[in-house]
């Protein structure tokens, strides 16, 4: 008890002088009970120094829409009708708003919003992660390092520059990770529901998980079902919309008339002729690699899988996401559903080759031979990382940043 209090002195006194060094110890000490919350720390850190890089960026919209808002007489009855006037989102999912106007209450201070962002959205990131690792019986092995670094980076924690959509993401899985992977409970679902707060779009996955329920665990079907799912990958998206207006409650005409519409799909593939080469590339690669790891468990290993309870229902249910998802990917937006898709996935094959080693030798051989396209894939994620991470995040600490700007770390190495 009492080396353990010691622990917590000294790692929090060092987070105190160089947050960036905690978190460096705490990595090496990752079974410590402490570390998560230094990594959550970490990201709050990181928050309130978040660096906005160009105009373009979502996170410039919430510093604006802040400042409007700290500007701006608001009342109980005009702040409501906030909920289904905003011309982006209509705020059906009210988390994000509630938040930014009780902030707003009190500044315009960027650094103070994206500091509680990072709160929020650093707590359900650092125990997705623990997660993984507060069940290991022994040390992590090369293989599945590289596996816990790549899921790590699905959904970085410079994401909170896209708030809403990848805080759903987290509190999605925060509550499917255990559904999935311990035990098939409501209270699980219903934490995974808090996701609809942050992100309406996610009532989505609830009704493909509520899909699940009523159709097929045949594992064979459904195989060969997400090899047909990627034939889906035209949809008349002028007829879908339409039967969906018209079927929808009024609420959500606004949504579905901006992203089930085929001018912005053609909007997008026109942005996406102009996206650099490398964004597109570690995109495919994360794909092709998840694609991988479900033939191979397949094809090889479904005995033995349908022979695990939990790993056969974990197998069903992330199939059902690749198919629900792989058809609806060709609607505007709902592509980047696939990322959680894929962060069960890796999250299924971390497990697969942690626990049961003696079985999968030729799976944690393959993550080996994909390493130098992983590397890709994390390379440049890192780099898109470092247009928001602060140089003060590295060289400072929570005393010293005070009243400092800093700037970008990519600004910084291109000097």
């Amino acid at each position: 008890m009492y080396k353990q209090f010691r622990e917590h002195i000294f790692i929090w006194a060092v987070f105190i002088l160089s947050p960036i060094a905690s978190l460096l110890i705490s990595l090496r000490n990752y079974r410590a009970s402490w570390v998560k919350n230094i990594l959550w720390a970490f990201i709050v850190f990181y928050g309130v120094n978040f660096f906005i890089y160009d105009d373009m960026m979502d996170a410039n919209r919430y510093a604006d829409k802040l400042k409007t808002l700290h500007h701006t007489e608001i009342t109980t009855d005009n702040f409501l009708d906030l909920f289904f006037s905003d011309e982006e989102s209509s705020y059906l999912d009210f988390a994000a708003p509630v938040v930014t106007f009780i902030i707003a209450r009190f500044t315009e201070n960027y650094a103070v919003l994206f500091g509680v962002y990072a709160f929020i959205f650093g707590f359900f990131y650092s125990r997705n992660l623990w997660f993984l690792l507060e069940g290991l019986k022994d040390g992590l092995k090369p293989a599945t390092f590289i596996l816990f670094i790549l899921i790590g980076l699905l959904v970085p924690f410079w994401a909170v520059n896209g708030f809403r959509f990848w805080t759903a993401t987290q509190v999605f899985l925060y509550g499917m990770l255990p559904y999935v992977f311990v035990a098939k409970e409501k209270k699980y679902l219903l934490i995974a529901a808090l996701s609809i707060f942050f992100h309406f779009s996610y009532i989505v996955p609830m009704l493909i998980i509520g899909f699940s329920y009523a159709y097929t665990k045949n594992l064979t079907v459904l195989f060969y079902a997400f090899l047909c799912s990627f034939l889906f990958s035209f949809v008349k998206l002028q007829s879908l919309q339409d039967f969906l207006i018209g079927n929808a409650p009024d609420f959500l005409h606004k949504k579905l008339s901006t992203y089930v519409n085929q001018d912005y799909a053609d909007n997008l593939k026109e942005a996406e002729s102009a996206t650099k080469w490398f964004v597109i590339l570690k995109a495919q690669i994360i794909a092709w690699f998840s694609l991988f790891i479900i033939c191979f468990s397949f094809i090889l290993h479904r005995n033995f899988i349908t022979s695990k309870p939990i790993l056969f229902n974990s197998f069903c249910m992330i199939l059902y996401f690749l198919i629900g998802f792989n058809i609806l990917s060709a609607i505007p937006s709902f592509g980047r559903f696939l990322l959680p898709s894929y962060y069960l996935t890796f999250c299924f094959a971390f497990i697969l080759i942690q626990n049961y080693s003696a079985h999968f030798i030729w799976l944690r051989r393959s993550v080996y031979v994909a390493l130098p396209l992983l590397a890709i894939y994390i390379v440049f994620t890192l780099r898109i990382g470092l247009q928001t991470i602060n140089v003060l995040v590295v060289t400072s600490n929570p005393v010293l940043c005070i009243g400092e700007q800093g700037q970008s770390m990519l600004d910084w190495f291109k000097k």
